[in-house]
């Protein structure tokens, strides 16, 4: 963690495990074994600026390098987690109060494993998710009117095979404050 002077900040972060006994769930069986070994190491690096007052902008990247290293496990990454990850955030609050937030998510290298043996490997499509919200408090802040939309852009992709994710989804709604 690292302060960058007036509102700016950075933080990096190494991790290198080793873990045996892990839970994973067999894709043959169906059912959730104990692996013998696998090894995660990657990086993190993140940020925030707040280049005005009422703006802060976000931003992080993970590598992730992750391999099993079971005896004829027959796997060499682990599947669905993805070896680069890539999140942008941006909040604004106008005078007014309305405040506007937009996120990115950006996934790149993720694979998993056929059910069946012999085992295949497949690369999932990368993908990129866009969010959106909007939101107005009213009566000092006791009640927030909000609307966002969540995959704005509609994209088709998934998170693990055979499971798409939802489409572009619109919601809103009031929160009271007590």
């Amino acid at each position: 963690h690292k302060q960058l002077g007036g509102s700016s900040e950075a933080h990096l972060a190494l991790f290198d495990m080793d873990v045996t006994d892990f839970i994973l769930r067999d894709s043959t069986a169906r059912l959730f074994v104990n692996q013998e070994a696998f090894r995660v190491r990657g990086v993190t690096l993140s940020g925030a600026v707040r280049p005005v007052d009422r703006l802060q902008l976000r931003a992080g990247y993970t590598y992730l390098y992750s391999h099993d290293e079971t005896a004829g496990s027959g796997m060499d990454v682990l599947q669905y987690r993805p070896r680069h990850k890539l999140t942008l955030e941006s909040a604004y609050e106008f005078n007014s109060g309305l405040a506007a937030y937009v996120s990115a998510l950006y996934v790149a290298d993720q694979f998993t494993y056929s059910r069946n043996p012999p085992l295949q490997k497949k690369e999932l499509n990368d993908y990129a998710v866009v969010n959106a919200k909007i939101s107005k408090p009213f009566l000092q802040g006791g009640l927030t009117v909000y609307l966002g939309v969540d995959n704005l852009f509609d994209g088709n992709y998934e998170t693990s095979y055979g499971f798409p994710q939802p489409g572009r989804f619109v919601y809103g709604g009031i929160e009271a404050h007590f």
